[in-house]
C-alpha cells in the first residue's frame, strides 16, 4: 500500500463480492469488539493496538452508491481498459465497507485489509484511488 497523503486518521471503503464478509481473513491479530453481521452493522477490532472500524452500508443505499462511484471511474484520466477493470469489479460488489482507523494506512494495516479483499474478491477505494487485494493501484491518482 502506497501513500503520499499523512493523516491522523484514515478513511476509505472496501468494496466486496460477497454479501456477508467472511472477516476471519483478518487474522488472529484482530480482536472483535462488535460481531453483529449484515446491513447496517458495525465490526470494532484492532490491528494490533490499532482500533479500526468498519460500517457496512444499508442495503437499499447500495445501488446507488455504486452508480455513483461508476461515475467517479469513468471520469478519470486512466488508460480505458484500467477503468474498464475497475468498473467490472464495482458491478459485482455486494457489500460496502467503510473504513475508519487510527493512524493513516501502513502496511501492518493494510496486510489484513489485504486479506479480506482477497479471500471476499473485492477492492479498496482511499487516496480517491482503487487498489487491489495486493496494495497495486488499479486507477486514481495514487497509480504511478
Amino acid at each position: 500500500m502506497r501513500s503520499n497523503t499523512a493523516c491522523a486518521l484514515a478513511h476509505g471503503a472496501i468494496y466486496l463480492e460477497t454479501r456477508e464478509p467472511d472477516l476471519t481473513a483478518l487474522g488472529d491479530s484482530v480482536t472483535y469488539t462488535s460481531p453483529s453481521h449484515g446491513a447496517g452493522a458495525k465490526y470494532e477490532f484492532t490491528i494490533g493496538k490499532i482500533p479500526v472500524t468498519l460500517n457496512a452500508m444499508a442495503a437499499e443505499k447500495l445501488a446507488g452508491h455504486l452508480q455513483g462511484f461508476s461515475g467517479f471511474v469513468q471520469q478519470l484520466p486512466d488508460p480505458e481498459p484500467l477503468r474498464s477493470d475497475a468498473l467490472q469489479r464495482i458491478s459485482r460488489a455486494q457489500c460496502v465497507l467503510g473504513i475508519i482507523m487510527e493512524p493513516e494506512w501502513n502496511d501492518e494495516l493494510w496486510q489484513p485489509i489485504g486479506r479480506l479483499v482477497e479471500a471476499n474478491g473485492g477492492l479498496v477505494f482511499t487516496f480517491n484511488s482503487i487498489y487491489l487485494a495486493d496494495g497495486t493501484v488499479l486507477v486514481g491518482p495514487m497509480r504511478d
